[in-house]
């Protein structure tokens, strides 16, 4: 067995480099991939025909500081959507600062009607999730309010008031289920038993 590698350098000035490295990274490890289906009981007339999606080209581009981890099929009527602020506090002078994405302007295909903030195990909604508050400058009493949810302790929900319209802060990930509408038939999801 022989293993190669490929080694890349990016010559560039100190305040250029996260810019850089940070997009050249995600270019190489999430290079597109092609896969292959098979098409049983479709026709050729059928996969002319203009109800058949052929290519998703469905989004707009995200800010540059951003990054989608995770689109996928949630339920046969959400989508589990994922994304992520690419750079640290301080590391550039613009891509560092928090950054609004309206989720509801990224598809162009897709009319998305809702969107609830789940933990990143997407699992629950993050209003379910409860953790421990502990007051640090008092660490030997129990807060009164020691039990709060996820949401109201991470999020300030006067910030987002457009519901649809969410702020990511350096190096954030968040998490989402959308709900959606589409003129275009879509598959369900393998394995979908509730709704």
């Amino acid at each position: 067995m022989v293993v190669r590698g490929r080694h890349w350098l990016v010559a560039s000035a100190v305040g250029d480099a996260p810019r850089l490295h940070r997009d050249l990274a995600e270019q190489m490890f999430m290079a597109p991939q092609l896969t292959f289906a098979s098409a049983n009981g479709m026709t050729l007339d059928m996969w002319n025909s203009d109800t058949v999606v052929k290519q998703f080209t469905g989004m707009k581009p995200l800010p540059a500081n951003v990054h989608l981890l995770t689109l996928e099929m949630y339920k046969p009527d959400r989508l589990l959507l994922r994304l992520e602020h690419q750079f640290e506090t301080g590391e550039d002078v613009e891509l560092s600062l928090p950054v609004d994405v309206n989720i509801q302007d990224l598809f162009t295909t897709l009319n998305i009607t809702s969107v609830v903030e789940y933990g990143l195990s997407a699992d629950r909604p993050l209003s379910d999730i409860n953790r421990f508050h502990w007051d640090h400058d008092k660490s030997n009493s129990m807060p009164k309010n020691f039990r709060r949810t996820a949401q109201e302790t991470y999020r300030n929900t006067e910030a987002e008031a457009d519901p649809l319209t969410v702020t990511l802060n350096p190096m954030e990930i968040r998490t989402f289920v959308a709900t959606y509408t589409s003129p275009y038939p879509l598959p369900t999801p393998p394995g979908d038993t509730q709704q």
